[in-house]
């Protein structure tokens, strides 16, 4: 999709919901306050509504783009629209 120009939009990078997250009172979104209680309004037991271990994935994350995302980008090359329209440093890509 994306050698086409065609890039998917997730739902909360969209600039209106960037602006209404930003809006949003601060003590909702600290420790995603809203998100527990929805979980607890569904029934959830309090356990899965506030877990003693909170799930974080940004090692996984790390090493998935650093083990294929680079590779895949540097094979993109000129193709990548996102060096062209200066998002991404051709120099560092390389």
């Amino acid at each position: 999709m994306a050698r086409r120009g065609l890039w998917s939009l997730v739902p909360f990078t969209d600039p209106d919901m960037v602006r209404f997250g930003h809006r949003l009172p601060a003590v909702w979104k600290r420790d995603k306050f809203l998100l527990h209680r929805r979980l607890a309004a569904r029934g959830l037991p309090e356990d899965v509504v506030n877990p003693v271990l909170r799930e974080n994935f940004g090692h996984l994350m790390n090493t998935a783009v650093h083990r294929h995302a680079t590779g895949l980008l540097r094979s993109w090359g000129r193709e990548l629209r996102l060096v062209g329209q200066s998002f991404v440093d051709a120099a560092v890509l390389r």
